[in-house]
């Protein structure tokens, strides 16, 4: 291991690790910028204790809506959508199927009816 990696104690740069007010504990976490407060962020990962405005979860396609997160659709057009990949990118688009409707709602999500 690396000094300053996790379970190494780093004498070159002291820390604390965990935020209980104890150096070189090493239980930091990656985090990501979550600007929503959705539980889901994007960006790189930052190592640090995890506080507001961070989420241990990447993801997120749009970090300035807290109703996106992975999994959720929204209308691509009047009869497809398109659903929140765990990557933090929208999928291609896809029908509803059985001739239903795409209903955007105004949280941004869509329905399928």
């Amino acid at each position: 291991m690396v000094a300053g990696s996790l379970g190494v104690a780093n004498a070159e740069v002291p820390m604390d690790d965990d935020c209980d007010g104890a150096i070189d504990e090493m239980v930091a976490e990656d985090v990501y910028v979550d600007a929503d407060g959705d539980g889901f962020g994007t960006g790189a990962p930052v190592r640090m204790c995890l506080e507001a405005g961070y989420a241990l979860r990447a993801g997120d396609c749009d970090d300035t809506n807290a109703a996106i997160f992975p999994d959720v659709i929204r209308c691509a057009e009047a009869s497809s959508y398109q659903r929140c990949g765990k990557d933090g990118q929208w999928t291609k688009a896809a029908l509803c199927g059985g001739q239903r409707s795409c209903i955007a709602q105004p949280n941004g999500l869509g329905i399928c009816i």
